[in-house]
């Protein structure tokens, strides 16, 4: 039984611990108000991190809860909205935030990346949503510029083009010898029949059919290519004499 208080003791140690550690990583923000010229209150945060958001009223209370425990100091906040809040507090978690209405508002929660801010508008308010700081809008459209520009840039170089199916011919004694110059790897096939040499290369290859007819020994000469998605093929008329 004596063992009970050293077991408590270890629990409170752990505890403790825990706190601390969730001390550590806890987001920071700063809080700031304002009436707002169109007859509403702003109330603005801005984050060291993004952190998701909830906002509701309820009985007069507009509470805010925080996805993760955040330091926040609430104190001037009344100051800056006597009209609209009367108390302000931060939940002992640190994950949330309790103000007292004045008198009652609806509350629109906008979420920009790490800012964020909490309309309180009259319960009779018609039209249209206030929306963020247009200069917000533009921080966001320039972070997705730069986001995007970065993306750009780490993506792999497209893969340079195939160089076109090259040919030299050297003049020997007994032979004409042609010599193509295909990617590497390059398998060829060829067959010759009635007068009609066909070369077959396993990889498709462009050809640039001019440049293949300059160098074709005499009487020799192209009469059709073709290139699809697995092969390049040349057909070639060869006089019977040369066969």
């Amino acid at each position: 039984m004596r063992s009970l208080p050293s077991l408590a003791f270890g629990i409170g140690l752990s505890a403790l611990a825990a706190g601390l550690a969730a001390s550590a990583q806890a987001a920071t923000a700063s809080l700031r108000g304002a009436a707002m010229p169109e007859g509403y209150a702003r109330i603005s945060l801005a984050f060291d991190e993004p952190t998701p958001m909830r906002v509701r009223v309820s009985n007069g209370v507009l509470i805010v809860a925080f996805g993760s425990p955040v330091t926040i100091d609430v104190g001037k906040i009344v100051r800056e909205l006597p009209e609209h809040l009367s108390v302000a507090r931060i939940d002992p978690d640190r994950r949330g935030m309790r103000f007292a209405l004045a008198r009652p508002y609806k509350a629109n929660l906008i979420e920009a990346g790490d800012k964020a801010f909490i309309d309180l508008m009259p319960e009779n308010w018609t039209g249209l949503l206030p929306g963020p700081p247009p200069e917000v809008v533009a921080d966001l459209a320039e972070r997705l510029r730069l986001a995007e520009a970065r993306n750009r840039a780490a993506a792999p170089a497209p893969a340079a083009p195939a160089a076109p199916l090259s040919l030299r011919g050297a003049a020997l004694p007994t032979l004409d010898r042609l010599i193509f110059t295909a990617p590497p790897d390059t398998r060829l096939r060829h067959e010759l029949a009635e007068g009609r040499l066909g070369l077959t290369f396993d990889k498709p290859v462009p050809v640039d059919a001019s440049a293949i007819r300059k160098h074709l020994p005499e009487g020799v000469a192209l009469t059709s290519h073709e290139t699809s998605e697995g092969a390049t093929r040349l057909v070639l008329s060869v006089p019977q004499d040369r066969q």
